[in-house]
């Protein structure tokens, strides 16, 4: 498997990030806010095959694109879209979805089921497109226990950050892979099969026949013959501001990720408007990156109030605390 993350918009304009997690057997399509235009650079046929939309909050920066998503989604067929958020997603998202003429819906598929994260709950509610979205159905409460999506493949942990209004982080962990060493089945003559499979589920019992016609057990086959490895991940975390209190809860959640990729609205030059606005600057990104100890830190979410040169100053700053840090790769910067 492997995560593939693109930062959609450009720097100093609204952005997102766009996720593919490839099973080598199937291909989840993870975004992550949408702001205005940030679904352009993405082909039609990818944006249409999103599966869960991650809101942090709701200012308008995050969510000035998403009719253009929702005329894309708004009525597939057996793939329904999971959307989450902050408190108050669930009526926000109400009124994103109705605020349009419906007439022509009738018998169309198509469902949106929200989820909004509270510090002590997840409220979610299922919307169906041949009702013109005018029904909340299935809706529940359980409480939040910071993990908000789970499958074999994968799993989606959220944290509520500060940004004068909960901001929410997101961390994205593959599930480990369990891969076949070839020079051991060589040794016993097992040829590939049906039973290759088996072995890479680990939860799988039973025996397989060796060519000498004795019987090994898959316990002991995935043993001799399997390696497990770790799986990748990233955070994604946007519009917030950390406090001495706060750094190190965050650091602990996002510890040891492959990537991260962190808002930076501010040199430090101007931490008046950080504190003023609640966002980061990029050194106290990195000082969480460094803390974390991520493999890599990406700054995205810069403002627009930079010039060029003063951007790559900003990048500077992170760098000499945190050496692994960059642009996304589609700045040219």
């Amino acid at each position: 498997m492997a995560i593939k993350i693109e930062v959609l918009g450009h720097s100093g304009r609204d952005n997102a990030a766009f996720v593919r997690i490839d099973t080598g057997q199937s291909i989840h399509r993870l975004l992550f806010d949408c702001g205005q235009g940030c679904l352009d650079a993405i082909a039609i046929a990818e944006a249409q095959q999103i599966e869960h939309l991650f809101f942090s909050h709701f200012h308008m920066d995050h969510v000035s694109g998403f009719d253009a998503l929702f005329r894309l989604t708004y009525d597939r067929p057996q793939l329904p879209m999971r959307v989450y958020g902050p408190a108050g997603t669930i009526k926000i998202m109400e009124h994103r979805m109705r605020g349009f003429l419906w007439n022509l819906h009738h018998g169309h598929p198509g469902e949106w089921i929200i989820n909004e994260i509270s510090s002590d709950t997840v409220h979610s509610g299922a919307y169906l497109a041949s009702e013109a979205f005018s029904v909340r159905h299935h809706e529940t409460k359980n409480a939040f226990t910071n993990i908000v999506y789970g499958c074999p493949d994968f799993e989606v942990e959220a944290l509520i950050l500060d940004h004068g209004t909960p901001s929410i982080g997101y961390v994205v962990r593959e599930a480990a892979r369990s891969n076949i060493v070839m020079e051991p089945v060589a040794k016993l003559g097992l040829k590939p099969g049906p039973w290759m499979q088996q072995l890479k589920d680990p939860l799988a019992t039973g025996t397989v026949t060796l060519p000498s016609g004795e019987l090994i057990a898959l316990e002991d086959l995935r043993s001799q013959c399997t390696v497990v490895t770790p799986g990748e991940s990233f955070a994604y975390l946007t519009d917030f501001m950390l406090t001495p209190e706060t750094i190190g809860p965050i650091a602990d959640r996002i510890r040891n990720v492959d990537t991260a990729l962190c808002e930076s609205q501010y040199r430090s030059a101007d931490m008046d408007l950080s504190v003023k606005n609640r966002h980061m600057t990029a050194a106290r990104s990195a000082e969480l990156a460094k803390m974390a100890g991520v493999g890599s830190l990406m700054l995205f979410h810069i403002s627009d109030r930079y010039t060029s040169e003063e951007r790559l100053s900003l990048l500077d700053e992170a760098r000499t605390i945190f050496p692994n840090t960059g642009f996304p790769s589609s700045w040219n910067s």
